[in-house]
């Protein structure tokens, strides 16, 4: 193994807001449920897993000067992530992720507001872009500005790596595919991109075929409770698992592609790569592994044993 590779995650610290239903949801009422608070954001959450494995990171965003935003600031410092290229901001709240989860801890609904990012600008990007060389990692998450995510795309020489959050954001990707050397969309952020439907190993190779053909140097299709699929060196694959019980959906994509990252990072193969992304993605769902802070490669390998994990050549 060669000069250790160098890691960035840029993209949305926030407070999360998380409330799930104690019996089926009932729209347009108050619905009895359990709420907690805590510290969230793609970004931050990618660059969290990446810390927890024990792996240096730096980690951009724009903090805001009120009470949350110290808060998130001073965990990121604590996690040791680097934040020296963070922007401040007297202008905006903290951004917020409010989520709604259905009584089996699946998401109903959600919003977020993070136009604290728009606190980045091309100097902090330029800076950034420079500092980092091929053989590097940069990690966007598309709660970025598209005009932000096609700087990076054009000026970065490392490896990019994009999460394209929700389907609303999808679109500012469309540009930029040719430039990605990993892509980790949900099955739906992937069919609002390439208009395929994932219904089968048919569909499935069309819709990597999509991205592939677009330039996706690797690309890795989260499914929810079927698995996951893998695009890599010329082969598509289909992961399947046990079945999943959920105890919060938030941040398992997070970790799943923070994981995959950095295993690709250490030289692991994409397959070996997405199999301990998915376990950390199953751990953060069944552990809240990310919130209580006992992701470990330890733990990961010792999950893995439990996760059944089907591989199939498609």
């Amino acid at each position: 193994m060669g000069k250790e590779r160098a890691m960035c995650v840029i993209g949305g610290a926030n407070i999360d807001i998380c409330g799930r239903g104690v019996e089926a949801l009932k729209q347009h009422d108050s619905n009895p449920g359990h709420i907690s608070v805590s510290l969230g954001g793609v970004g931050r959450n990618i660059a969290e897993a990446i810390a927890l494995l024990g792996a240096p990171v730096e980690f951009v965003t724009c903090f805001s000067l009120d009470s949350f935003g110290k808060m998130l600031r001073d965990d990121c410092i604590a996690m040791g992530m680097d934040v020296s290229h963070c922007r401040m901001s007297y202008d905006l709240p903290t951004s917020m992720y409010l989520a709604l989860l259905d009584k089996d801890g699946d998401m109903n609904i959600a919003m977020s507001d993070m136009r604290l990012l728009e606190g980045l600008d091309e100097s902090i990007f330029s800076q950034v872009c420079h500092k980092y060389g091929n053989d590097d990692i940069i990690i966007v998450d598309a709660n970025l500005r598209e005009k932000d995510i096609h700087y990076v795309a054009s000026h970065a020489t490392s490896v990019i790596a994009c999460d394209p959050v929700s389907i609303a954001k999808c679109g500012k990707l469309q540009g930029v595919l040719g430039r990605l050397g990993m892509f980790k969309p949900n099955r739906v952020e992937a069919m609002a991109m390439s208009g395929i439907e994932i219904i089968d190993e048919k569909s499935a190779c069309e819709c990597i075929e999509w991205f592939v053909s677009r330039g996706v140097g690797e690309i890795v299709i989260s499914l929810s409770g079927d698995g996951a699929l893998l695009g890599a060196q010329g082969k598509k694959y289909w992961l399947r698992h046990r079945k999943v019980d959920l105890l919060n959906a938030t941040g398992g994509g997070d970790a799943l592609l923070g994981v995959y990252a950095y295993m690709r990072m250490r030289e692991c193969s994409p397959l070996e790569s997405v199999e301990t992304g998915m376990t950390a993605a199953v751990m953060a769902i069944e552990k809240d592994s990310l919130r209580s802070r006992t992701l470990t490669m330890e733990g990961l390998n010792a999950y893995r044993e439990t996760m059944k994990i089907e591989v199939m050549e498609i």
